[in-house]
């Protein structure tokens, strides 16, 4: 809901941080479905792959990974080993 404002009084920082922990309880319960429609609805590239990785969806899993990765810094991360 704070995509489309409706959270006016709420600081990006405090909405960020929402979001993140939403994120977190839905993969922690299992939500993938959910969540894959959430990270859709962002265009967010990491929750997609791990969506897609989850619910076995291997023709939209290809088919993201054919398609050029997102040039915004913000949606890419690095993890290390």
């Amino acid at each position: 809901k704070s995509q489309s404002g409706l959270l006016s009084n709420v600081t990006k920082a405090e909405q960020a941080v929402w979001e993140e922990q939403w994120v977190h309880c839905a993969k922690q319960l299992n939500q993938w479905e959910t969540l894959s429609a959430y990270a859709r609805d962002i265009n967010q590239f990491d929750i997609m792959l791990e969506c897609f990785w989850k619910t076995d969806d291997w023709d939209a899993l290809r088919e993201i990974l054919h398609d050029p990765m997102p040039s915004d810094a913000s949606q890419t991360k690095i993890y290390d080993i």
